[in-house]
């Protein structure tokens, strides 16, 4: 008997499957950069702390 998931990979288009499998990590990684920014602006913000030029 195939699970719910292993029947949509068998049934579904490619391309689909690939736009639904990729949104997960791009959702990911867009969080990861603006974590990294907002750091970079509160770090940049800490007086005594060297900047580089």
């Amino acid at each position: 008997m195939q699970t719910q998931s292993e029947q949509r990979f068998a049934t579904e288009s490619i391309p689909k499957l690939m736009v639904t499998m990729a949104i997960p990590p791009v959702i990911a990684q867009v969080i990861n950069i603006l974590y990294n920014i907002v750091d970079r602006i509160y770090i940049g913000h800490i007086e005594g702390v060297a900047r580089r030029r």
